[in-house]
């Protein structure tokens, strides 16, 4: 039998990319090769200033119809650019 434990972890969060051109936005802007990941790994990746400069680090999973991007809770906003609810 499996055990399986569920922790709520209230200092992250996850960002959805999704769309026909997901897969192809996301390889072009992080760091990892994002056909690496799938729904049962997920992939470490980062975005980098021109310069290289590391701005943000978050982990990419592969949900099938979208990409789910696990960050930071406060780094949400700020990566998108936008105001996002808790969910």
């Amino acid at each position: 039998m499996v055990k399986c434990h569920i922790t709520e972890l209230p200092a992250r969060g996850a960002i959805e990319v999704s769309g026909g051109g997901a897969q192809k936005f996301l390889q072009d802007i992080v760091t990892n090769d994002v056909t690496k990941a799938d729904h049962t790994r997920a992939v470490h990746a980062g975005l980098l200033t021109p310069q290289g400069k590391i701005l943000f680090d978050f982990l990419i999973l592969d949900a099938g119809d979208r990409f789910l991007l696990d960050c930071a809770s406060p780094q949400r906003a700020r990566i998108t650019g936008r105001r996002l609810k808790s969910v």
